[in-house]
Order: C-alpha cells, then structure tokens, then sequence
C-alpha cells in the first residue's frame, strides 16, 4: 500500500480500517493516520470512527480529524458532523450548527445530508419550520435512493402535508422505500393499501 493520499483508495482505508479494528494492528491504524495528514478525506474520516470508540483523549483527536475533513469540504463528513450537533454525540448538542453542516453537505449533493437537511425543516430544528422546503430536499435525496427520504416524501403525499394528496405519488416513493429496505413503508403500504410487499 503507498502512503501517498493521491494514490489510496477507499477500499485500501477500508481494508486498513477492518484489520486495526479486528486485530489491533498498529501497521494498519498507521496507514490511516499517514494518509490523514497527507489530507485524504476519506482516511481523516475513518480515523474519527476509529478514535471516537476510545477514550477521551482519543475521542477529542477523532473530533478534530472530523472537523478537518468537514472544512475541507467533504460533504459526507459534514453530514456525519451534522448528526454528532443533532444528537450531541462527541460535542455539546446545538442545532444551529448540525443545520449548517447538513447544509453544506445538502448543497454539495450528499444523499444523507438532503435527507437530514430536509428533517431540519420538517421538525425546526435549527431552522423556521417549512415542510415544502423540507419536501425539495427530500425528493432530492430520494432520488438518490436515500429509503428514509422516500419513506418521508411519501408521507408528505399520503396525508397531504406540504403537497397536494396524492395516493399514487405516495404509494410510487413507499415501494421505493420498501425496496431500500424501510420496513415502516412495507407496514405503510399494507396498512393504507392492503399491499404486501
């Protein structure tokens, strides 16, 4: 494996990432943490789920590899540094800025993070309630595959909430979401339609 960041793939750091992990082994974690300094989102990513299992110290450092990668624009660590404001996991819980970091990874087209930006505004966190704002982001996310978006824009159109009822539209995004493996739509669909999936 070549330390250059340039040069590292993602199935390198992951391979890397399941030996540190499984085995403890230090050549591993030292490959990951090398391709982090040398500015390999990907690997900066990692070592924040790897450092955030640990101790205090270890979960401060992983914060900071998250942060770097975020500011450097890697839209799913953005989105990962999103959900620890949300849920105040690793950091003081504030809304304010899990919805700019969602943003930023929304913005950049990350799946999960149109999907989380769009939970922003459906629920006002972070941000003045607007479900149709929250409907575009989900349908953007949705038609990235993202299940939970589907299941979510589904809703919007089954009961009428942001968008006009529509029992086709919605039953169209439920068997998406079921086929992404959302059971709520599977129960969804056989409640409201009498379809089993």
């Amino acid at each position: 494996m070549d330390n250059t960041s340039g040069s590292i793939t993602v199935e390198e750091i992951t391979d890397a990432q399941a030996r540190f992990l499984l085995n403890k082994d230090q050549k591993a974690f030292d490959f990951i943490k090398t391709a982090a300094e040398n500015g390999n989102h990907e690997a900066q990513q990692r070592m924040f789920c790897i450092l955030a299992r640990g101790s205090e110290q270890d979960e401060a450092e992983g914060v900071t590899w998250l942060l770097k990668a975020a500011e450097q624009g890697y839209a799913s660590s953005q989105n990962i540094l999103g959900g620890c404001y949300l849920n105040g996991e690793h950091m003081n819980q504030n809304n304010t800025e899990a919805m700019k970091w969602f943003r930023k990874a929304a913005e950049q087209g990350d799946g999960f993070g149109q999907y989380n930006y769009g939970m922003c505004f459906l629920s006002g966190c972070g941000v003045e309630r607007d479900i149709r704002e929250a409907i575009r982001w989900f349908r953007k996310a949705a038609e990235q595959e993202v299940g939970l978006a589907q299941f979510e824009l589904a809703k919007c159109y089954l009961f009428g909430h942001g968008a006009k009822e529509n029992k086709a539209e919605a039953t169209k995004w439920l068997y998406k979401a079921a086929d992404n493996g959302i059971d709520a739509a599977k129960t969804t669909l056989f409640s409201y339609f009498g379809i089993e999936v």
